[in-house]
C-alpha cells in the first residue's frame, strides 16, 4: 500500500501536461521497472519566450532511488528562479548529493534553458547521449561532464547551441537503450536511432509514440531491468 501511494505522489510531480506553443511542442513519459523509479523529466516555463528542460536518471531503483528523484525535481524546478549561474547550481547540487549520500548515489543529469530565438545552453552531466534531428541529419551530442554526486571538483561548463525551425531532439535515460528483449538483446543506441531515422518528419507527439511503441514492441517477452524516461522537443521558432 506504501508502495502504491508513493507511485501516486511520484506521478503526480512529473508535468500534467508538456507545452505545444507556437514555437515548442513536447510529448513525454515516464516508465518505472518497479511500483516507483529514480527517473524524471521537467519542462516549464521559466519567463516569456524560455523554458527550462531537466532529465535525471538516479542510480539505483525503487523507493531509495525514487526520493533522491524527487529532491533533484525540486532543486532544479528552483533552480532558474534563484539567478545562479547554471555552472554554479550543478556544482552545489553535486557537493549537496556528496555530501548527503557520501558518494553512495549519484544523478546523471541534463539540464538547459531554451529559449525562442532557438538559443539552448545546457549541461550533459554524465547523461546519455542526446541526439538532434534537423535538416543536417541525425547528430549525437555526448555528456562532457560527469555525473552529479560522484567527484567533488567536478565542474559543469554550459554547452551553447542554436536549433533551427524544425528540429527535434530527443532526451531519454538508459532504460531505454537497455531495454532487453526475450534474448537478451539490448535495444541499444543505434536501434533508438534506427527508429528516429525512420520518423524523421513526424512531430514530437508522433515520435515519442513512435519511440515508445518501438522499445515496448523490441522488450515484449523480456524483463525490463531499469527504469524508462522519455522526453522529445519540437523547435517551431527561430526569430
Amino acid at each position: 500500500e506504501e508502495l502504491r501511494i508513493a507511485r501516486r505522489i511520484q506521478e503526480s510531480l512529473l508535468p500534467r501536461q508538456l507545452p505545444c506553443s507556437p514555437w515548442l511542442c513536447a510529448a513525454g513519459g515516464s516508465i518505472p521497472s518497479r511500483q516507483v523509479g529514480g527517473d524524471y523529466y521537467e519542462l516549464r516555463a521559466v519567463a516569456p519566450g524560455c523554458y527550462a528542460v531537466a532529465m535525471a536518471d538516479v542510480s539505483g531503483k525503487g523507493v531509495g532511488a525514487a526520493l533522491l528523484a524527487a529532491l533533484l525535481q525540486g532543486m532544479f524546478v528552483a533552480a532558474p528562479h534563484t539567478r545562479l549561474p547554471m555552472e554554479e547550481t550543478l556544482a552545489r547540487v553535486n557537493r549537496f548529493l556528496i555530501e548527503r549520500t557520501g558518494g553512495e548515489q549519484y544523478a546523471t543529469v541534463f539540464y538547459g534553458l531554451l529559449e525562442e530565438s532557438g538559443r539552448l545552453r545546457f549541461v550533459n552531466a554524465g547523461h546519455p547521449p542526446l541526439l538532434r534531428l534537423g535538416r543536417g541529419g541525425l547528430e549525437r551530442w555526448m555528456a562532457k561532464a560527469p555525473p552529479l554526486g560522484m567527484l567533488e571538483e567536478a565542474r559543469y561548463t554550459v554547452e551553447e547551441v542554436r536549433l533551427e525551425c524544425g528540429d527535434r531532439i530527443v532526451l531519454y535515460t538508459d532504460g531505454l537503450t537497455e531495454a532487453r528483449n526475450a534474448e537478451g538483446e539490448f535495444f541499444g543506441l543505434e536501434g533508438l536511432e534506427r527508429v528516429v531515422r525512420e520518423h524523421r518528419d513526424a512531430g514530437a507527439e508522433q515520435l515519442y509514440r513512435a519511440l515508445l511503441g518501438a522499445v515496448q514492441e523490441f522488450g515484449e517477452g523480456g524483463e525490463q531491468p531499469d527504469d524508462i524516461a522519455l522526453l522529445v522537443l519540437e523547435f517551431r521558432g527561430g526569430t
